[in-house]
């Protein structure tokens, strides 16, 4: 059926023009909203990038009372959300911090916090921490505005632990 005359039947069935607006803002809106609470952490800006010719291991702790959740993506311009795919994700809170590995390769990690109402938010700023000189050490980086509530992710090489 053609999108024309399916419109033109509600129309017909509706009270007038201003009820039929009213039931496309609701519509939109409900649709809008059930989408809120899903991650989208390839719309950040800051998508601190890593890579490594070896596996690697992965420990990332929170700090504060957010729950949140980091994101390891790759780059493929024909997949994903803007050329962004996520590769691998965990949750993770003060009572539990996450670890896990990943494969040889190039990486963009991401941050989200949950906010209020249940909706994930970049933090304000991604940045590399000061490293101890330690070459194992592939990516050292915190999330979030200041060490009271962040989250911070250390990656390493896993052969040289």
């Amino acid at each position: 059926m053609d999108a024309a005359v399916v419109i033109a039947r509600i129309r017909h069935f509706s009270v007038g023009a201003g009820a039929f607006a009213l039931l496309l803002m609701l519509l939109s809106l409900a649709l809008g909203t059930a989408h809120a609470a899903e991650p989208r952490p390839w719309l950040c800006r800051d998508k601190p990038v890593f890579s490594s010719d070896k596996p690697m291991r992965f420990e990332a702790t929170s700090s504060g009372p957010r729950h949140w959740r980091i994101f390891f993506m790759q780059f493929d311009p024909i997949g994903g959300h803007d050329g962004f795919t996520v590769h691998l994700s965990r949750d993770l809170s003060p009572a539990s911090p996450a670890q896990g590995d990943l494969q040889a390769g190039r990486f963009f990690s991401v941050a989200l916090y949950r906010a209020a109402g249940g909706r994930w938010v970049c933090p304000g700023q991604a940045r590399q921490v000061d490293g101890t000189g330690d070459r194992s050490v592939v990516i050292d980086v915190s999330y979030g505005a200041g060490a009271s509530d962040a989250c911070r992710l250390k990656l390493v090489n896993r052969d040289s632990q």
